[in-house]
């Protein structure tokens, strides 16, 4: 395993597995990191107006591949999704909701998604979510290493 460390988040990932930063999404949320197993290209594109950016790197995931964001979300007074099932990570209350692929995560070929929200941390003005876009077939084994780097996770 490799550790991604910054002032707000840390966690194991895969060896092999590629760690880019994100960028400013348009909601105002920021996405402090993507990791996955295959390259990872921008989250922004230009465009004839300058450019955009999107939840998920401008890619297309092939079988058996997944990529993982750490963002912060939220504005003053945000507060995190409450669906799913009730968990902690990196000692922290949080929820993960399991299921097929959002829109988001459709749009780069996902089957399935994974959303975490982890409840902020004092003085945090968000919230933490940690999301996977996957695709199959059997993701049991991405869904692991998932879980794995959730298990190593400290929310700063």
């Amino acid at each position: 395993m490799q550790r991604f460390e910054d002032d707000r988040v840390s966690f194991d990932y895969p060896v092999g597995w590629v760690a880019r930063p994100g960028s400013i999404n348009p909601s105002g949320n920021v996405t402090i990191v993507f990791v996955g197993s295959t390259a990872l290209p921008s989250d922004c594109v230009e465009t004839a107006d300058g450019g955009v950016c999107h939840p998920w790197p401008a890619m297309t995931l092939k079988p058996g591949q997944i990529v993982v964001a750490w963002r912060d979300h939220g504005m003053p007074g945000s507060t995190p999704p409450t669906r799913g099932e009730a968990t902690t990570v990196g000692g922290r209350p949080a929820t993960i909701d399991r299921g097929p692929a959002d829109e988001a995560c459709a749009a780069i070929g996902g089957d399935d998604s994974i959303a975490v929200a982890v409840s902020k941390a004092p003085g945090q003005v968000g919230w933490t979510g940690i999301d996977a876009c996957l695709v199959g077939p059997g993701n049991g084994a991405r869904e692991a290493t998932f879980a794995a780097m959730l298990a190593s996770a400290t929310i700063h």
